[in-house]
């Protein structure tokens, strides 16, 4: 499922209102600031630590954020980051780190090197601001500006490769995307819906009980929302248990609304639906014994794409799925078209876009592709094919504002 991949994505499509900052600006202690895009109902949490030392950031937003990012940051009057600590390698948390170049020192998990390198991030060519300097496999103490800042690996829930910060003289602990704003949570590829309730668990035991608490998204809280959010978890993982026990399928469990009365959890990008979809993996796969995983089509999907051009990568891509034994998703060729487009490679994003309407015509997600491929062919300056996708784009999702917007601009 490469849902969490385009979550970024969707959000940078919604529309920020012109007198809103993109990011938002709050003091937590006399040296440590929140910033957090605005965009709705989705927003990325950064910390900003300031002192005689200079200033550490952690997580630096989007790519698409870069520049009203490093405007906040230059307007707390401490310069460039001495250090960076990425939480999880995500686009959302590092897409920044090339406001301040190569200079500062980049903390992350001992995982990250080789996400960045691999998988559907071959597509985003990060550049050498964005790789770590050091890396954290179990923990690590970092004194600065008169604080010590304990940083703890703690992989395994939204995604293998998250880190906590915790600034324990502030009194504030940066807890990735371990909480989403005490919401239902998301699950990567390489995460376990599972992991979420010991994860938490552990951070309990690690931090005082009257530690705030920033979530790497949306809003913040208390130890006793990380308590009801841990509770949570464990009674919608036994009440999907339970429905598969009985041989009930996923599809059955969510006609069913299985899930009712937990609509508070909602508040965020995923729903009651999506998170029995992502426990009733989890516990299946538990469930099973282990299996050799599927070969990565990215990395020669991405070798296509260097040699010969989007149109052989496409049929590379089209190719190992048909071989089968690959770990295929109908998401791949939408996340690499977005990651291209979000790169202005507008010839190519077209190809790979085309092709996913094309191959998933009827996936939920087909709309979102549509309206990319819509501002694809409006940069290639295909006036008629971008309407005529921003057309498909509402055919598929009536209400989707931003192909509205783009339409609506188009046939001025």
């Amino acid at each position: 499922m490469r849902l969490t991949l385009l979550i970024p994505i969707l959000a940078a499509a919604l529309p920020v209102f012109a007198d809103e900052p993109t990011v938002r600006v709050e003091q937590l202690t006399p040296t440590l600031h929140l910033l957090s895009t605005d965009q709705g109902s989705y927003t990325t949490n950064s910390l900003a630590f300031t002192g005689g030392d200079g200033l550490l950031l952690v997580d630096t937003q989007a790519a698409a954020d870069a520049d009203d990012f490093g405007a906040a940051v230059a307007k707390l009057g401490h310069g460039d980051p001495e250090y960076i600590i990425t939480t999880h390698r995500h686009v959302e948390h590092i897409g920044g780190n090339a406001c301040f170049g190569a200079d500062p020192v980049v903390i992350a998990h001992h995982l990250v090197p080789a996400k960045l390198t691999d998988g559907p991030a071959v597509f985003d060519a990060w550049g050498p601001e964005v790789m770590p300097d050091i890396t954290v496999a179990d923990s690590l103490t970092l004194f600065f500006n008169g604080e010590r800042i304990r940083i703890v690996a703690m992989g395994g829930s939204h995604d293998d490769n998250e880190l906590m910060v915790h600034f324990t003289g502030q009194g504030v602990v940066h807890l990735s995307s371990l909480v989403n704003g005490f919401n239902f949570p998301s699950v990567d590829d390489d995460g376990d819906a599972l992991m979420f309730a010991p994860l938490v668990r552990r951070a309990l035991a690690l931090l005082p009980a009257d530690v705030t608490v920033v979530s790497g998204h949306n809003g913040n809280g208390t130890t006793g929302d990380l308590a009801r959010y841990t509770e949570m978890i464990d009674a919608t993982r036994e009440l999907v248990a339970a429905g598969l026990a009985t041989g009930r399928s996923v599809a059955e469990m969510q006609e069913a609304d299985l899930l009712a009365g937990w609509e508070e959890y909602e508040q965020s990008y995923v729903s009651k639906a999506e998170w029995i979809e992502y426990l009733a993996e989890a516990l299946e796969k538990a469930a099973t014994p282990e299996s050799t995983p599927g070969d990565d089509p990215f990395a020669p999907v991405h070798a296509a794409w260097q040699n010969h051009g989007a149109d052989a990568a496409v049929a590379r891509y089209r190719d190992l799925v048909a071989a089968g034994g690959y770990d295929v998703d109908p998401l791949d060729l939408l996340v690499i078209g977005s990651k291209l487009e979000s790169r202005n490679l507008f010839s190519d994003s077209v190809v790979y876009l085309m092709a996913y309407v094309t191959d998933q015509a009827d996936h939920k997600y087909a709309y979102f592709g549509h309206y990319l491929l819509a501002k694809g062919h409006q940069e290639l300056g295909d006036r008629d094919a971008a309407v005529r996708a921003c057309r498909a784009a509402l055919a598929a999702q009536p209400d989707f504002g931003p192909a509205e917007a783009l339409l609506e601009n188009l046939e001025d």
